[in-house]
């Protein structure tokens, strides 16, 4: 997890290894935080395994803001961004004076185990408990700054991101979620039923609509809080997350959106996934540090995300 991917030989009679290749060399010019991988348990009692970037110029006890990435974590992967090319920026934010916590789905390494739950009622309250109990973990270890913690939902953990700014008690300085399932009412209309919405164990008719009512992200946007930047990728993911970003707006809270007409879903082409990885660098570093980049080309973006501080300010009020 700390070292770049390479060719080298070994010789087996003595276990001398040499490179052959460097396949990036350009890395040596690059400031890379130390990666450790950590295990906390979930406040359902789970233990739970995730991957901790450090600043590359850590203090120790010194308390830096937390970013939650989600949807993966292997200690045996050198990742710079995270596990997918959209949205995840792990060592770019931790550059930028962040403490950047990579989990994966169910908490651990066992696929089978860990995603047992997924389409199940237990799914979203579980991932839930797992960022609550991480919180907790670095909070207590003396690693992060409580009231400044964001999270980045990506496909299927936009459901579990959505579901913790509507369900946690816990405070999210800000949050970003990208091209994804959210257990939406919408969402089904649009695209009908299938096994991920056992999430709720009913359709949403009838009786079945009383426990979407409890359960569902999209019927509480009333209690978000947090600022979100929503990224679409396509026709099809902005009528997916256009609930959210629809309502949150005329809720009259902090909410913004980015859109990629002919991205895929792990973007490639390099100005998309610029777009959307450093659209996350400035995002959070906006909301969790007070700090613009005075890019002219930012201009009209940060002049948007003041405007959505006074949301925030008058809804605080």
């Amino acid at each position: 997890m700390n070292i770049a991917p390479r060719l080298t030989a070994s010789d087996k009679s003595n276990g001398r290894e040499s490179t052959l290749l460097d396949l990036n060399p350009q890395f040596r010019n690059l400031s890379f935080g130390v990666v450790r991988e950590i295990t906390w348990k979930s406040n359902d009692g789970r233990d739970i395994r995730g991957g901790l970037y450090l600043p590359p110029n850590y203090v120790q006890g010194a308390r830096y803001p937390l970013i939650i990435q989600t949807h993966g974590w292997d200690a045996d992967e050198f990742w710079i961004g995270g596990p997918f090319s959209t949205a995840f920026v792990a060592q770019p934010l931790a550059n930028k004076g962040f403490v950047v916590l990579q989990v994966g789905i169910g908490g651990g390494r066992n696929a089978e185990q860990d995603y047992k739950s997924l389409g199940t009622p237990e799914e979203m309250p579980r991932e839930v408990a797992s960022y609550e109990g991480a919180i907790d973990y670095l909070d207590h270890a003396g690693f992060i700054i409580r009231d400044k913690v964001g999270i980045i939902g990506f496909s299927r953990t936009c459901l579990h991101v959505k579901s913790a700014l509507t369900h946690s008690k816990y405070n999210f300085a800000a949050a970003i979620v990208a091209d994804g399932f959210d257990g939406g009412y919408f969402q089904y209309i649009l695209w009908g039923d299938s096994e991920d919405y056992g999430i709720y164990g009913t359709p949403p008719f009838g009786k079945g609509l009383d426990m979407w009512f409890k359960e569902s992200p999209s019927f509480n946007l009333d209690k978000v809080h947090t600022p979100l930047l929503v990224q679409a990728i396509g026709p099809s993911s902005v009528l997916g997350q256009w609930e959210w970003f629809s309502g949150l707006s005329k809720l009259g809270k902090p909410v913004d959106m980015i859109y990629f007409p002919k991205g895929v879903h792990e973007l490639v082409k390099p100005w998309e996934r610029m777009a959307s990885q450093q659209g996350t660098v400035d995002w959070f570093g906006f909301w969790l540090k007070n700090e613009e980049d005075p890019t002219p080309a930012k201009a009209e973006q940060y002049r948007r995300w003041r405007e959505l501080a006074k949301l925030q300010q008058n809804e605080k009020r």
